[in-house]
């Protein structure tokens, strides 16, 4: 890897500042991660290891200011790595979804019928919200440290780093509600940069809350 120019720059930078100059300089090694990305999560069950990999890398921009030099090798070979030790949070990750997010438009569409299927939406979002704030912090760890009960670290850290936490997550959000509410217009877009600007995102609420390594 070799430094960047950027790496010159004061750590504090407004963080919106540093999230735009970071992203231009590092907007082909983002397209490129994204690419890797859509391709290791075309069999869905891998999106475990394809997220750790993903937040790996972009927290390693985030908080290195490096340039990677090989960046679709450096993620196959995070892949690869952590392929078994991701794939259980990537399971579970996807099953809240499927159930949580199939609850959201099913009692979203009751909502008319009565109270109680607004409070069942609004726990069914509440549960997807709390999945993203903590899955923010778990994917980065997963391939960070080897340590156990990384669950209950990370919704910690959630806890504890709440407020770059919760911003975090509510751009990422608009980020990908915006592509699909725009598709097919956001298709190249999406195929590009989709997944991996709302990491890059997700990464600052991450590398900002730990000591550069």
């Amino acid at each position: 890897m070799k430094k960047k120019s950027a790496a010159q720059e004061p750590r504090q930078q407004s963080v919106p500042l540093r999230f735009l100059s970071l992203a231009v300089d590092n907007l082909w090694n983002l397209t490129k991660l994204n690419v890797a990305f859509l391709i290791s999560c075309i069999p869905l069950v891998t999106i475990g290891p394809a997220l750790a990999s993903l937040s790996h890398l972009t927290v390693q921009l985030v908080q290195d200011n490096e340039e990677i030099s090989s960046p679709v090798r450096s993620y196959f070979s995070c892949f690869r790595q952590m392929f078994f030790r991701a794939l259980p949070a990537g399971l579970l990750t996807l099953l809240i979804h499927l159930v949580f997010g199939g609850g959201l438009l099913v009692y979203g569409s009751m909502m008319q019928a009565g109270t109680q299927y607004l409070l069942l939406c609004s726990c069914s979002l509440l549960v997807l919200l709390l999945t993203w704030g903590i899955s923010l912090h778990l994917y980065p760890m997963l391939a960070l440290t080897d340590e156990r009960n990384l669950l209950a670290q990370a919704a910690i850290r959630a806890l504890q780093h709440m407020r770059r936490t919760v911003i975090a997550v509510l751009i990422m959000i608009a980020l990908l509600l915006a592509q699909l509410l725009t598709f097919p217009v956001s298709l190249p877009l999406t195929l590009c940069l989709g997944a991996a600007l709302p990491a890059f995102v997700g990464s600052f609420a991450y590398a900002d809350s730990v000591p550069a390594a």
